[in-house]
């Protein structure tokens, strides 16, 4: 056999090899599309938007701080008591960036307390 047709033939194995490889992969693939399908109509989700559209007077957010109040808030939720709007309000205020009111505000606030009824 020449070197030539050894050659041949590791390449052909090569290729039987990747062949199934691909098969392989193109099966978990194809199992994986079906899970995500699944999940995205199980699933409740909580989004960077959910965080940037709400409003916390006295507090703004980025969507940089958003994302990471997201993410621990994913993280750190528990699952028997699950995520509420107070729960994405509190990790805003972790994450987010408190106002520093203008004196006009303060002494607006201050009298809205005291005027009420």
């Amino acid at each position: 056999m020449s070197n030539l047709q050894k050659e041949i033939d590791q390449l052909k194995f090569d290729l039987i090899g990747q062949a199934e490889d691909y098969e392989k992969l193109h099966h978990a693939y194809i199992k994986l599309q079906g899970d995500f399908e699944e999940y995205k109509n199980e699933s409740i989700k909580w989004s960077v938007e959910d965080f940037t559209s709400l409003e916390v007077k006295g507090w703004t957010i980025t969507d940089e701080q958003a994302k990471n109040a997201l993410d621990a808030m994913i993280k750190g939720h528990d699952c028997t008591i699950g995520i509420t709007w107070e729960t994405v309000e509190c990790y805003y205020q972790d994450y987010g960036t408190k106002l520093t009111p203008t004196i006009a505000e303060d002494v607006f606030e201050t009298l809205n307390t005291i005027l009420k009824p």
